[in-house]
């Protein structure tokens, strides 16, 4: 993206003697802040949208809920004993173990709804605890 701008200067009478133009390429700001604006909504470990992203659309949810005469549910999911498997196994380990029940499983069940279904919002809240809120 290329943003112009223009400078216009005149003599005494009016009558315009010279024009300057800038133009600037923001095409690496634009991605800069898409990707911080990406990085403050996401758990860096497995892409899902966090706390903060689920408030918001929790919010939107029960507002939209409200609208239409509907209820709204929040699922929590918490792994027990997950702290044993970090410390058996390690944390590789178990960092896989999460990105692979948090963020394929969320985003399988996400693509596979049928069509013109409403879509599930899920976060991640800590390293063993996802939430969804599920389509009413």
């Amino acid at each position: 993206m290329r943003v112009v701008s223009l400078r216009c200067s005149a003599d005494e009478q009016g009558s315009i003697v010279s024009i300057l133009s800038f133009v600037q390429d923001v095409s690496s700001r634009i991605q800069a802040e898409e990707r911080l604006q990406y990085l403050a909504t996401r758990d860096a470990l497995t892409g899902l949208p966090n706390r903060l992203l689920l408030q918001e659309r929790l919010a939107q949810a029960i507002a939209q809920a409200k609208r239409d005469g509907r209820r709204v549910g929040v699922l929590f999911i918490d792994l027990d004993r997950f702290k044993n498997v970090n410390d058996t196994l390690g944390h590789r380990i178990g960092d896989e173990l999460l990105k692979q029940r948090d963020a394929s499983r969320c985003r399988r069940a996400a693509r596979d709804r049928p069509a013109g279904a409403a879509s599930a919002a899920t976060s991640s809240w800590s390293s063993s605890r996802t939430s969804t809120i599920p389509p009413c």
